[in-house]
C-alpha cells in the first residue's frame, strides 16, 4: 500500500523533513513539528502541533493511527493527549498532534522534532451482531 502524502507547508522536505522510517525495521513512520518557532508544553499542559502534511488513503479498507514516540513517553511524560489518534480514510486535512505534558517539568518542542509516530493498516473489522446503518 502505498500511502499519498501532501506537503502543507513550504517547509516540508526542506526545513522539516517528510515522514519517513527512521530504520529498516522501524514498524512507524516519524511526524515531524511543522512549526515557526519552538512551543513550550508546560507540565500539565497540552498542545496542539501541526505537521505539515495531509494524507490520503486507498480506502475505506485502511486507517493511519498516531501513537507516542515511546522516548518522549518515557523520558518526558510527552504523548498524545487522546492517546491513540485516529486518521479515517477519508480525511484530507492536516494532521495534528494534540501532546501533553504529564511529566514534571515544561517540555518543549523545537521545529522538525519528531512528535509521534504513524502507522497505516489495514483493517478488519468484525461485529458480532447485526448493525443497522442509517
Amino acid at each position: 500500500m502505498k500511502l499519498k502524502i501532501k506537503p502543507l507547508s513550504d517547509k516540508i522536505g526542506k526545513e522539516i523533513p517528510l515522514p519517513y522510517y527512521a530504520t529498516q525495521g522501524a514498524a512507524a513512520l516519524d511526524l515531524h513539528a511543522c512549526i515557526d518557532e519552538a512551543v513550550t508544553i508546560p507540565a500539565g499542559g497540552r498542545r496542539t502541533v501541526p505537521t505539515g502534511i495531509a494524507i490520503a488513503l486507498p480506502s475505506a479498507d485502511y486507517v493511519a493511527l498516531v501513537y507516542a514516540r515511546s522516548g518522549l513517553g518515557i523520558k518526558h511524560g510527552v504523548a498524545p493527549a487522546n492517546c491513540v489518534g485516529v486518521i479515517d480514510s477519508d480525511y484530507r486535512g492536516e494532521i495534528l498532534v494534540g501532546l501533553q505534558n504529564s511529566g514534571e517539568s515544561d517540555f518543549t518542542v523545537q521545529p522538525g522534532d519528531r512528535i509521534a509516530d504513524n502507522i497505516k493498516r489495514q483493517q478488519t473489522v468484525s461485529f458480532p451482531f447485526k448493525i443497522k446503518f442509517r
